[in-house]
């Protein structure tokens, strides 16, 4: 059972749910949920535009696109929109990326996000992600350059960058 110290009210809902045998997780799942933890990871180190220093940046840099979505997640960070000093800074936070996508699709199908701000950039998956999803036998997403359209597979991650110039 999970500690007690967090969780103990839920144990007798747990309970039956951890003897169930078809809920138990095989190595090979377990082994492909640490591939792709350290996938993650590694993104999160490869695209610094992900760890913004500053409120400042964020509030600056960090929008929502597709809002009225329900099955999907999508964080935009675009350090492109910055003038002066800060957009100096957020260089200095990020010298490879001028701008990052995450998308996290939560349904069963796949999904096309409009990102019309986006629309004319040149976008790639970042690195790491497309690595292990190459590895791992998995549909990488597309970025359609002239409509500003993001199609990414069903139950999916999607960490799409662009280069800075």
């Amino acid at each position: 059972m999970p500690p007690a110290w967090r969780n103990e009210a839920e144990w007798e809902l747990l309970r039956p749910l951890l003897a169930e045998p078809r809920l138990r997780p095989s190595a090979e799942m377990i082994q492909a949920a640490r591939e792709v933890a350290f996938a993650v990871a590694r993104t999160r180190r490869e695209v610094p535009l992900l760890r913004l220093g500053s409120a400042e940046l964020i509030e600056a840099c960090v929008s929502f696109p597709a809002p009225e979505r329900t099955d999907v997640v999508c964080v935009l960070v675009d350090a492109t929109v910055l003038d002066g000093e800060p957009a100096a800074r957020a260089a200095g936070v990020d010298p490879a990326h001028s701008a990052a996508i995450v998308i996290l699709n939560s349904s069963d199908r796949e999904v096309r996000v409009d990102v019309p701000e986006l629309r004319g950039r040149a976008l790639r998956p970042a690195a790491a992600l497309a690595a292990w999803a190459v590895g791992a036998g998995e549909e990488l997403p597309e970025w359609y350059l002239a409509s500003g359209v993001l199609r990414v597979p069903a139950l999916a991650a999607a960490v799409l960058v662009e280069p800075r110039p």
